[in-house]
């Protein structure tokens, strides 16, 4: 992931008269919170399709048996929709899982075009050399921009 960069803004004499940090892309598009809604929509896909399929396999041999369709009891009905009901659950939630993927994407376009304003931000009257602080998980990377 991108993060945001703070830029410092350097005179001739060497001191510093200009500060910008970068706006945080996190507060634009948050994939720590898109994925935990993912998550959070898979687990409620699993939990219903098991409801549901517990309630159908659940129904007693007697009303199974009590309703016929064309010569058909209802057990082997049954049987067929709760088989067909069980692999909803994956299926629906396989193409959520890309949406993660793709926030962290936006994420990280938004990010590194804040970083962009945020230097160019810094270029005020008297500044002869920008140096910019990657601010990461992983630290801090100090670096110096033309």
């Amino acid at each position: 992931m991108v993060y945001p960069n703070t830029y410092r803004g350097w005179d001739q004499e060497g001191k510093c008269i200009n500060t910008v940090t970068a706006v945080d892309a996190n507060t634009q598009i948050n994939p720590a919170e898109v994925k935990a809604a993912i998550d959070n929509i898979k687990k409620v896909v699993a939990e219903q399709i098991k409801a549901i399929t517990d309630a159908l396999t659940n129904i007693s041999s007697d009303q199974k048996n009590a309703i016929r369709i064309k010569g058909v009891n209802l057990e082997g009905v049954i049987e067929k929709v709760a088989d067909q009901i069980t692999p909803l659950g994956p299926q629906m939630t396989q193409g959520i899982d890309d949406l993660y993927d793709r926030a962290v994407e936006v994420h990280d376009i938004l990010q590194q075009n804040n970083n962009t304003e945020a230097h160019n931000n810094c270029w005020i009257q008297d500044v002869v050399n920008v140096t910019y602080t990657a601010n990461s998980s992983g630290g801090r990377h100090t670096g110096q921009q033309p």
